[in-house]
């Protein structure tokens, strides 16, 4: 299996090449490529269905959000990507119980 945190480093030069983004790249940034991203997904949602099997751009997309925010991770620090979420989906875990 792939694991987020053996993708990271991949991941962080291919964004960091596609975006100019270098180590003075502020978080600010970051979070207008994150934000740019889920408009993208958000523009799908027109589109008249219940099931994303046959619909591959919304796979893409939600893709595309989920490969640049593992850049932000990576890119400020952050070691163990899974980690983080698998804290939390524990603490998720944890409220919904309550």
């Amino acid at each position: 299996m792939i694991t987020l945190n053996k993708l990271a480093p991949k991941i962080s030069k291919i964004i960091e090449r596609r975006f100019h983004l270098n180590d003075n790249t502020s978080k600010k940034a970051f979070s207008l490529k994150i934000s740019a991203a889920w408009r993208r997904f958000d523009e799908l949602s027109e589109l008249p269905c219940d099931d994303i099997k046959y619909h591959p751009e919304y796979k893409k997309r939600a893709a595309d959000i989920i490969i640049v925010t593992v850049a932000f991770l990576k890119h400020y620090g952050c070691k163990d990507i899974e980690g983080e979420i698998k804290r939390a989906i524990d603490l998720l875990s944890e409220e919904s119980e309550r």
